[in-house]
């Protein structure tokens, strides 16, 4: 029996439904895994690993196959960089909120110029009309 696969399997559910740390990225969808997608293998191992460990006397499933299979799908999600923490997740969109108020504060600051600039333009062509007028009198 493979207990160090069972860990590795109960510990990655743990994180991504129970402690939310974890989440697969939509990316795995689209990355072709063994005739199919990676998400949908590792979507299949896991309802597989479930159902031998739900028929399972002691609640570990008795197939070894099915561990090993799991955990190696789980770790071919890591390595393509589809597991990923929450926390970093939350990082990005704090960075991406700052950039954001950024970004809004200076389309403010180049509306006020925009503004400017038009009303100076506005002003020039008027004193030209002006100062044109008073030469063809």
């Amino acid at each position: 029996m493979d207990l160090d696969g069972y860990r590795t399997i109960e510990n990655f559910l743990k994180k991504l439904n129970q402690t939310e740390e974890y989440y697969i990225d939509s990316k795995a969808n689209e990355i072709p895994y063994q005739g199919g997608s990676l998400a949908q293998k590792l979507v299949a191992a896991l309802d597989a690993y479930q159902r031998e460990k739900n028929t399972s006397a002691t609640g570990i499933p008795q197939s070894d196959y099915i561990i090993q299979h799991t955990v190696s799908l789980i770790n071919a999600a890591r390595i393509h960089g589809l597991v990923k923490d929450t926390q970093d997740l939350m990082q990005k969109l704090k960075a991406t909120e700052d950039s954001l108020g950024e970004c809004e504060d200076r389309n403010a600051q180049l509306k006020n110029q925009n503004e400017e600039l038009q009303r100076k333009l506005r002003e020039a062509n008027q004193k030209r009309k002006d100062t044109s007028k008073q030469t063809t009198l």
